[in-house]
């Protein structure tokens, strides 16, 4: 019998490979995925930003300034909660943050991310994020909104530090 951790991730990996697959089946050149979930440790999401999706939205703007505030901008993608019903069970199964203390939320909200990451590595292995691009083109974040040091943290765990994207996000984004 599977325990929690594997059903959850077995749930997340079922949702990210659906959701993900169209996603980057739009033909547009994806640099940028996060998978996010909030302080309190709410079903996750997805937002990315595609090449293509942040030319059309620079358009939006005056300036170059503001323009490169929003690649990173998890917030500002026109991808952002991208098919977010096929997430909103998940965590459904785990206690919630208001009735633990702050010890036990604090394991269970860890639960959640290694859960998440965890998912990400599997499906990353059968090259969903080398859909229509180069996997070192594209930077795949696991964390909270806002990011904080652990998103950092499993952001360098997850990519080739080595790649072009891993410095951009590094020097631009990183906290």
């Amino acid at each position: 019998m599977k325990d929690e951790f594997d059903i959850i991730v077995s749930e997340i990996v079922s949702a990210l490979r659906e959701v993900l697959t169209e996603l980057f089946n739009n033909n547009e050149k994806f640099y940028y995925c996060t998978f996010l979930t909030t302080g309190e440790g709410l079903p996750p999401l997805i937002s990315a930003w595609s090449e293509e999706a942040l030319d059309r939205a620079v358009n939006l703007y005056k300036n170059a300034d503001e323009s490169r505030e929003i690649k990173w901008s998890y917030a500002d993608s026109p991808y952002y909660a991208f098919r977010y019903e096929k997430f909103s069970h998940i965590f459904s199964s785990r206690p919630s943050w208001n009735i633990l203390n702050e010890k036990e939320w604090e394991k269970e909200f860890l639960f959640r991310l290694k859960a998440m990451e965890t998912a990400v590595r599997l499906v990353d292995k059968e090259g969903i994020f080398s859909i229509n691009h180069s996997r070192d083109d594209i930077c795949v974040e696991v964390g909270t909104m806002p990011p904080d040091k652990l998103t950092t943290e499993i952001t360098r765990r997850l990519n080739n530090p080595d790649s072009l994207i891993m410095k951009e996000y590094m020097t631009e984004a990183a906290e």
